[in-house]
């Protein structure tokens, strides 16, 4: 995986770890952390039980109290990203609003979200159409309610005659395309908030000119 390992230039943290209603970070999410970390530096294969707990200062059987395998808590790592994820967007696009608002909230929160977390950003795009990941239909199912998402908001862009006609599977492979250049691109250059901020901006501008209706 050279194009990921390449933005590794300094040691990093895990990612910031999700806190729970009380502001806590549970065991569990600090397992998820530093197992994200490590699998986004490494292959699969490399990464032991073993290392996992030391990142994440645990011993190894309190691990197993929460996962029964490297495997399951690989998989845990991409479910519970992508469920976090999906569940912003859908808070974001609850409101219906003109498909052009509906577009820009879904793209720069996407975008937002991968750059908040790295390496979970890593480890998905290794994962992303591969057999693992194909076996795991939990996982299988959020890629695609994804996609549907996105799908649902060109769609009715093009009835309203606000997008030019695109076929939706290509318009929506080149769209999280984007999103994911700009990712990588901000991982990258090692962009402060306040840069991510005009990048986001100018992806979605970028995207509007080649889309709206003329």
């Amino acid at each position: 995986m050279g194009k990921t390992e390449s933005i590794r230039t300094t040691p990093r943290t895990p990612d910031e770890p999700e806190p729970t209603a009380n502001g806590s970070v549970s065991k569990r999410e600090r397992i998820l952390s530093a197992a994200c970390l490590l699998f986004s530096q490494r292959d699969f294969h490399t990464v032991s039980v073993d290392d996992v707990a030391r990142q994440a200062d645990i011993a190894k059987g309190t691990l197993y109290n929460y996962f029964e395998s490297k495997e399951a808590l690989y998989l845990a790592i991409i479910e519970t990203r992508m469920e976090h994820l999906i569940s912003l967007l859908h808070q974001r696009l609850s409101e219906r609003h003109d498909p052009l608002e509906d577009l820009r909230r879904f793209l720069i929160h996407l975008y937002r979200f991968m750059t908040k977390y790295p390496d979970f950003f890593i480890v998905w795009k290794k994962e992303e159409g591969t057999e693992r990941l194909a076996r795991e239909s939990r996982g299988r199912r959020m890629h695609d309610e994804l996609v549907a998402m996105l799908h649902t908001i060109l769609c009715r862009g093009v009835e309203e005659g606000v997008f030019c006609p695109v076929p939706r599977d290509l318009l929506t492979g080149l769209l999280l395309g984007i999103v994911d250049a700009a990712v990588y691109r901000t991982l990258y250059l090692s962009l402060s908030p306040q840069e991510q901020e005009k990048e986001s901006d100018e992806i979605f501008d970028f995207v509007v000119h080649g889309l709206k209706a003329r």
